[in-house]
């Protein structure tokens, strides 16, 4: 949820400058995974009624959008087999300047999280963008 969180904060609050968000679920796909069971997520009946309803009201296209000129860097892998990458291309279509799409050949959910290389892209592209 990590991805989801930090573009909605962003786009809700000013202390946020910028967010690099890596494969990010958008909440169909989380409220899917709370259903299923297949989220690593210890939750009472209550708080996930609650959470599947929250999620219901947040679109992540909307959150983008809403974040105005906040530099925003996805990056997906293309071989994600939990969100596809074609939803990180989706999101970098509604998302305002200054933004960035990587998307990475093959790998998998949580591969581009633990790049080092890609990680001095990500802050190099976030320095040049925010001054």
């Amino acid at each position: 949820m990590g991805g989801f969180m930090a573009i909605q904060a962003a786009a809700t609050t000013e202390q946020i400058a910028a967010v690099i968000a890596i494969c990010p679920a958008g909440a169909d796909h989380l409220r899917r995974g709370l259903l299923s069971g297949s989220l690593e997520m210890r939750l009472d009946p209550g708080a996930l009624t609650a959470l599947e309803a929250w999620l219901t009201e947040h679109d992540l296209r909307q959150a983008v959008e809403l974040m105005g000129s906040k530099p925003l860097l996805l990056i997906h892998a293309s071989g994600d087999e939990q969100i596809p990458w074609e939803w990180s291309e989706e999101l970098y279509a509604c998302a305002p300047e200054p933004r960035k799409l990587i998307v990475l050949p093959g790998g998998h959910h949580r591969s581009a999280q633990h790049d080092a290389e890609l990680h001095g892209v990500a802050l190099r592209w976030l320095e040049r963008n925010l001054g």
